[in-house]
């Protein structure tokens, strides 16, 4: 009887063992370098639910790329222990991570990387100094990462991303320092991102993005897709030597682009920069404070430039204040008839604040203007990053409430706080309060300052380091199930 019973546990083992490596997800901890190309070389060839690789705490120098290629498009999860905890350093000549699934076709797969710091990384002749990612269907999410002081050639200093018809989500990330060198073409310093047609939205959600530059276009970003959504970033001191498209450059194909709750402040080739040249759509500008951005071209704050005759554009409960322009507009420049057929696409300009000295241009005609301040909106300190605003601000209880859905400001407090020593004097049908205009709520208490969302933030906790998938778990699978057989045979004996 043992002797069966040992043979049948045997068998069980085995059975596992083979469902485990064809078709199910392995979990491998890592603790260095050599360790995670060798998770990545087994999770390359396997075909299933996907693998996660654990990366210990740790400082990592990588010499040779962490790079896979997966022809199957299976999902694969990469997790450190936190920001500047784990970190991955290219040492100023290394491409740090590549990740190549567009051989396949996932389209419900994901590619997910979470807490660790990628820095100095390096592809000289490429793009994605820190990070590479491309898929045909596969998603991409990056939560609580840092990309410090990469470079690349061509786009996408601190990350690369290309897919055919996935999408993305970047959120509580920091991009610092990051650099793309290349000539005409090379854009994203920070992040590029680009995908054919995708089903479901790009997201951009509590980032920072900060010092970074790019040759040509989006010193801190560039994304060219199919419908975005951009809510409580912070996009400070971002740059192009191209002297236009400092900050973000939005190049939109259709659908739904939403901008709400942003900071655009001091960009020295401007703050924002959206273009829709094909494909039908919306436009939302909305509760964003641009503050001193900078631009040789037009539009230092926001250059919007369409030429989609059906695209309709809202620009709404904006702050615009302190930004320079040595072209044709300091705050705001629409472009609404791009495609030069004399039929400007429709664009409502409604409830923000300009800057007294210079308030906006528009091109051609099909444009709403009303309802707009043209005045100092008295942040509390807005030279040391502080804009919140002040208790004597003409811009509290001032904006639209019925277009803003968002229940927080860009701080993360409530919007909707009625100030019962301001009287309203924006739109707010029924009882609820006026929201304000720009990124941050008036609250009764501002002493939680004007830092705002972004930067990554928690780290995660994994279980002990090893080198290998978890065949201790096999083993202890196995012999439960073996001491069951055992039990039963017990109670019939």
């Amino acid at each position: 009887m043992r002797s069966r019973i040992l043979i049948l546990m045997g068998t069980v083992f085995m059975l596992v063992i083979l469902f485990w490596g064809t078709g199910g997800a392995d979990e491998y901890y890592v603790s260095d370098a050599a360790g995670i190309n060798s998770a990545m070389n087994s999770a390359e060839n396997t075909v299933g639910m996907g693998d996660t690789i654990n990366i210990a705490a740790g400082f990592y120098s990588i010499t040779s790329t962490l790079y896979i290629n997966d022809t199957s498009e299976s999902s694969l999860a990469l997790i450190g222990q936190g920001p500047g905890v784990t970190i991955l350093d290219g040492n100023g000549t290394t491409q740090i991570l590549r990740i190549d699934t567009s051989g396949g076709a996932g389209p419900t797969s994901l590619i997910h990387i979470k807490d660790m710091t990628f820095q100095n990384g390096n592809a000289a002749a490429g793009s994605g100094g820190g990070a590479y990612v491309k898929t045909n269907g596969a998603a991409l999410l990056v939560d609580n990462v840092e990309f410090l002081s990469n470079e690349s050639a061509m786009s996408g200093g601190g990350l690369f991303y290309e897919t055919q018809t996935g999408s993305s989500t970047v959120k509580n990330s920091l991009f610092d320092s990051n650099t793309v060198t290349g000539g005409a073409g090379s854009a994203g310093g920070g992040l590029y991102e680009y995908s054919i047609v995708n089903a479901q939205p790009f997201k951009l959600e509590d980032n920072t993005f900060v010092d970074n530059l790019a040759s040509a276009d989006g010193g801190g970003a560039h994304i060219n897709v199919q419908g975005i959504e951009i809510r409580r970033n912070i996009v400070r001191s971002n740059s192009t030597t191209s002297g236009t498209r400092g900050g973000y450059w939005i190049s939109s194909k259709g659908n739904s682009v939403q901008i709400v709750n942003n900071l655009f402040d001091r960009n020295s080739a401007g703050g924002l920069a959206v273009s829709q040249f094909s494909g039908q759509g919306e436009i939302h500008v909305t509760n964003n404070s641009f503050y001193g951005n900078s631009s040789t071209g037009a539009g230092a704050g926001l250059d919007l430039d369409t030429g989609v005759d059906l695209t309709e554009t809202w620009i709404t409960n904006n702050v615009f204040y302190g930004n320079v322009s040595s072209g044709v507009a300091t705050d705001l420049w629409v472009l609404n008839d791009s495609d030069f057929n004399n039929t400007g696409s429709p664009v409502s300009i409604l409830y923000n604040n300009f800057s007294a000295a210079a308030v906006f241009d528009t091109d051609d005609g099909n444009v709403t203007i009303a309802n707009n301040l043209n005045t100092d909106p008295l942040f509390v300190d807005a030279p040391n990053s502080d804009f919140q605003l002040s208790s004597a601000s003409p811009c509290i209880d001032a904006g639209d409430t019925t277009v803003m859905s968002e229940t927080v400001d860009l701080a993360g407090n409530p919007r909707f706080v009625d100030d019962p020593l301001t009287a309203d004097t924006g739109n707010s049908p029924g009882a609820t309060a006026a929201v304000d205009m720009g990124a941050l709520e008036f609250q009764a208490d501002t002493s939680s300052g004007g830092g705002g969302g972004g930067g990554g933030g928690g780290c995660s906790t994994a279980g002990p380091v090893s080198g290998i998938p978890l065949l201790a778990d096999l083993f202890w699978i196995t012999m439960l199930v073996g001491m069951f057989i055992l039990m039963r045979r017990k109670v019939k004996g």
